[in-house]
């Protein structure tokens, strides 16, 4: 009842219903102050060997919100967390962007912002006790560099935004030269999706340190937000943590 009330205040008020507050208490993304975060040693996140591995196909998909990148795999693509016996599953990666450079990621670091976040989403289905996502965030800054590891998924986004819910070829590589593949700092905490319906069963896992974006590749996120406008500024803004901690795991 709750939430209904919500949507009709948003739709009445001429609100996007995706924009409202969730009245949840372990909404994301949030703001992340690092004075105020557990600093304990959780471990090293375990990643199977799909992730080295060059898929079967690859495929570059537009919701109308963002562009998902899609694996098929011969290899299992699943990553173990320390602090949950069961294993999750790849299922998609996804982008997060603004208008500039300033803005774009839905998490933030004391306040700070990069141009675009990429979530890389992961689901089990065992185990009910435990979240059903683990969701790795990773920030995006720019650099002077031509290889930043995007460089199979970048000539895909403009066709996929053009052509709504159809999958674009991507050529194949291995998940390792995009991802953080080594052992790496990061803050964790329980929150949500940041998209409707908001579920609140996502253990969120943000890098501390930020992969790298190059500015005619963050050029082409902008170009895609030209086609289809609902892209545009597609991140949610942080939510209040209320009585949650973040636990951050420092190597």
């Amino acid at each position: 009842m709750v939430v209904l009330l919500f949507m009709l205040v948003a739709i009445a008020s001429g609100l996007c219903p995706d924009c409202i507050l969730h009245p949840g208490d372990f909404q994301s993304p949030v703001n992340i102050i690092t004075e105020d975060v557990v600093v304990e040693h959780i471990g090293r996140i375990r990643w199977s060997k799909g992730y080295s591995r060059l898929p079967e196909s690859a495929t570059l998909t537009s919701n109308g919100h963002t562009v998902y990148l899609e694996m098929m795999s011969q290899y299992p693509i699943k990553i173990t967390f320390p602090l949950f016996p069961v294993k999750y599953e790849f299922t998609q990666l996804h982008f997060h962007w603004g208008d500039k450079v300033d803005v774009g990621s839905e998490h933030k670091i004391d306040n700070k912002s990069y141009p675009i976040e990429m979530h890389v989403v992961h689901t089990q289905t065992e185990d009910p006790l435990y979240p059903k996502y683990i969701v790795l965030g990773y920030f995006l800054t720019l650099t002077q560099k031509t290889i930043t590891g995007l460089e199979e998924i970048i000539p895909a986004v403009i066709p996929a935004a053009s052509k709504i819910n159809t999958p674009i070829t991507v050529k194949k590589f291995r998940l390792s030269k995009l991802l953080c593949f080594r052992p790496f700092s990061y803050y964790t905490y329980d929150g949500s999706l940041t998209t409707a319906p908001y579920l609140e069963s996502v253990r969120w896992i943000v890098g501390k340190n930020p992969l790298l974006i190059n500015r005619d590749q963050l050029n082409v996120f902008y170009k895609a937000a030209q086609i289809e406008p609902e892209m545009l500024n597609n991140h949610r803004s942080p939510q209040d943590l209320k009585c949650r901690r973040i636990i951050f795991n420092s190597l």
